[in-house]
């Protein structure tokens, strides 16, 4: 760093010759008396020399004593008011000399500073943008002309501390940025609700990272939400709460940078705002507006990415209340305290998909023993009956015939159930395997509507529908594809309690095949559709419909396990449509023994 020296007056010559070579100097005449005025010299060079090295040792001496105050553990204000009288007594004429040193928003100077023409400046800045100086003045002119304001070994003196200064500042950034991480691990390994641990780190984040932050959580249903904000001023504080909840990220729009961080799930750096990025980003008058009133200076976004996904945004902003502006160390650190929050949100969310899974599973077994106990009540008061006829002379063939009825269809619900159980079992063992060939769908399609048209589950309000008007040939597991297929239709008409058409559709998308299915029934809510295809899930509305919440788990899996996918939309009261994407093959191959499950 260089030291920057201001002129006594205008015109004022200065001199940096080295001690006892001033322009000044007298040289002695030859002849007689010339020994007395050389031994003078030598006196006068002696104390010349000895007071330089004086001059030396008492710079070198404030050097040592403020790397051992810079060494200290003492708060940084505690440091440079020690540090400014150490400076103040190692220059030349300490008694006029005044000390101002400054970093970022703290200053400290002796009692006696004043501003002075007479002065020399050092400036310096650290890695995360805040800049400081170090001001040595005199307060009135000194010395002579022929020796100049300050000498050449005071303005080294002035870098080498502002060097000194720099090291400290920057060891003092990192340690605050650790003792930072540090706390909001802490805050964040605190609770598994994250939206309250986001709440609290936010507020640790303000100053010392932003004069203002929030949170953005991408829920499960795919919608934006803002859990937690702060801003460093109190007095904005409300204001800011109450603009944060208004003003809403819109997923596609490209200017936001919330919205452009998580399609990309790469950091948005804006180290200065001016009015053209406002006027792109503002998704709303009002969001204009906002940004306006708070003096939005500088801005960083990083997404929250955890397994890969993506999981939503933090925002860091400098106003005009700092005047700061972020710089690469910043990102740096709110991408460390980004992946630690993301890595808490993921947490806490996969503790709640646990404590689900758990509670879903205790209401299958609740679920599972109300479906055996039901028919085995049937089957054995069908059994009683029958054991009473047969005793009988006279039998009642009708009576006979309907016990047997019942008796198989409480057989193909236990059927079903044990099947279902052996599935899910399979599953998780990675033990279901398929045997996949060349096949008809649309053939698959109209057996498996023909066959229920005598279900139990359809009535006579109900309308089976099949859509496919050309050959669609998929690479499949016939018997699987029937089970999946059964399921969703299954599915579609007893979720259809009041009728209406069930509608499957079978078509050619692109290299693909698509199957739908579709219904007018009681549809599913958001919030049921983001665990519909986990194990033992079921909605709040279906309680009084038989069913183990295993159907669409396994039929997940199937699809998936032939390289396909299935989705769901719905809306509740309108109906439900599930698409099945499977692979195409080249050319249709007839099965002979379709409805029996391949061995596992």
């Amino acid at each position: 760093m260089k030291a920057e020296d201001d002129v006594t007056k205008p015109g004022k010559a200065r001199d940096h010759a080295a001690p006892g070579h001033r322009r000044n100097d007298i040289h002695p005449a030859k002849g007689s008396g010339s020994d007395n005025t050389s031994n003078a010299r030598d006196e006068e060079e002696r104390e010349s020399l000895a007071h330089y090295l004086g001059e030396r040792v008492k710079e070198l001496t404030a050097l040592h004593e403020i790397a051992r105050v810079l060494q200290s553990e003492n708060a940084i204000p505690e440091v440079l008011g020690t540090v400014v009288p150490i400076l103040q007594t190692a220059w030349q004429y300490p008694e006029i000399t005044a000390v101002r040193v400054r970093y970022g928003t703290l200053e400290q100077a002796t009692a006696n500073f004043r501003p002075s023409p007479w002065k020399q400046v050092a400036e310096f800045s650290t890695v995360d943008g805040r800049a400081g100086f170090v001001e040595i003045s005199y307060l009135e002119e000194r010395p002579e002309a022929n020796e100049g304001p300050f000498l050449a070994e005071e303005r080294n003196l002035i870098n080498s501390v502002t060097a000194m200064l720099t090291s400290y500042f920057e060891r003092k950034r990192v340690e605050e940025e650790l003792r930072f991480l540090a706390e909001a691990s802490r805050l964040l390994a605190a609770s598994l609700d994250y939206e309250t641990t986001l709440q609290s780190v936010a507020r640790i984040v303000v100053p010392i990272l932003g004069d203002f932050c929030f949170f953005d959580v991408v829920s499960p249903h795919g919608t934006i939400q803002r859990v937690a904000g702060q801003h460093a001023n109190p007095a904005r504080q409300s204001f800011f709460a109450e603009a944060c909840q208004f003003i809403q990220p819109i997923a596609h729009h490209d200017g936001h940078p919330v919205a452009n961080v998580l399609a990309t799930g790469k950091p948005a750096f804006v180290p200065r705002i001016d009015e053209g990025w406002m006027q792109k980003a503002a998704i709303s008058p009002e969001h204009l507006r906002f940004m306006h009133e708070i003096h939005l200076q500088s801005l960083i976004t990083v997404p929250l990415i955890a397994r890969g996904r993506t999981l939503g945004a933090l925002t860091l902003g400098f106003t005009s209340d700092s005047g700061r502006h972020y710089t690469h160390a910043d990102l740096n650190l709110a991408e460390d305290l980004a992946h630690r929050a993301a890595n808490a949100i993921d947490n806490a969310r996969l503790y709640r998909e646990e404590q689900e899974l758990v509670r879903s599973r205790e209401e299958f077994l609740s679920i599972a023993s109300h479906e055996l106990k039901t028919p085995l009540t049937i089957l054995k008061a069908s059994a009683q009956i029958l054991s009473r006829q047969v005793l009988q002379s006279d039998l009642d063939r009708n009576r006979i015939t309907g016990c047997a009825q019942r008796l198989q269809v409480q057989v193909d619900r236990l059927e079903t159930l044990v099947a279902d159980l052996l599935d899910a079992s399979r599953l998780q063992q990675g033990r279901l395997e398929l045997r996949t060939e060349p096949y008809d769908l649309r053939e698959i399609g109209g057996e498996i509507l023909a066959r229920f048209q005598d279900a139990p589950e359809r009535t006579e309000h109900h309308r089976l529908t099949l859509d496919a008007p050309a050959p669609v040939i998929g690479l499949i597991d016939p018997a699987r594809l029937d089970q999946v297929l059964t399921n969703l239709l299954s599915n579609a008409l007893k979720y259809s309690p009041g009728g209406g058409e069930v509608r499957l559709g079978i078509h050619q998308c692109g290299d693909q095949a698509l199957i739908t299915v579709s219904d007018q029934g009681i549809g599913i809510t958001p919030a049921e559709q983001t665990r519909l295809f986990q194990p033992f899930s079921r909605g709040d509305a279906v309680r009084g419909i038989s069913g183990t919440g295993l159907g669409l788990y396994i039929s997940r899996q199937i699809v998936e396990r032939h390289g396909g996918t299935i989705t769901a939309e719905s809306q509740p009261g309108t109906g439900s449509t599930f698409s099945v994407r499977l692979p195409l093959a080249a050319r249709p191959k007839r099965a002979t023994n379709r409805h029996s499950h391949p061995p596992s």
